[in-house]
């Protein structure tokens, strides 16, 4: 998240008007909002330290112009599938995340705006790119949505009892 915020800094250059939230109440929370007020941040981007319920949360979703999943890439991460990318897919947020093998594996380059240089500056880029294309970036939530990643196990469950039964 210290990435992201450093690219949100450089990103509001040409957005000014452009804010964010981190929302949780990790053990990173405070050393983030130390960073976060060191960048000149402290009125556009929430951090609030909280754990909130889903319920609160929905509504804070709701205004949600993008999500931002960064992952520092080693040889671990390469192999994960972060849920929080499933999550915003679910409720049509548009997604920028690193690219890494697996994630690029699940979804394609026209679903989400993928973070290939994951520093500040390729952080705010993304960024850039998303703001300035609202259109595409609806386009880019809608096929992340019909992805099957993305489909609950509901939406496939008739299909997993047919070939449980055809065994």
């Amino acid at each position: 998240m210290d990435v992201v915020l450093r690219g949100v800094a450089l990103a509001r250059v040409e957005w000014p008007t452009l804010r964010g939230a981190i929302w949780g109440d990790g053990d990173a929370s405070g050393s983030l909002q130390v960073l976060r007020d060191a960048l000149g941040l402290g009125s556009v981007v929430d951090i609030p330290a909280l754990r909130f319920r889903l319920e609160d949360l929905r509504p804070r979703l709701n205004a949600v112009g993008l999500g931002i999943v960064p992952v520092r890439r080693d040889v671990f991460t390469d192999v994960m599938l972060p849920t929080k990318i499933v999550e915003y897919v679910r409720l049509g947020i548009p997604v920028a995340v690193t690219w890494t093998p697996t994630i690029s594996r699940y979804f394609p380059d026209d679903a989400v705006f993928f973070i290939r240089d994951f520093t500040p500056a390729g952080v705010a880029r993304t960024i850039g790119e998303a703001l300035a294309a609202p259109d595409l970036a609806r386009e880019r939530a809608e096929r992340a949505q019909a992805l099957p990643i993305a489909r609950s196990w509901q939406d496939n469950e008739q299909a997993y009892v047919d070939i449980i039964s055809e065994r």
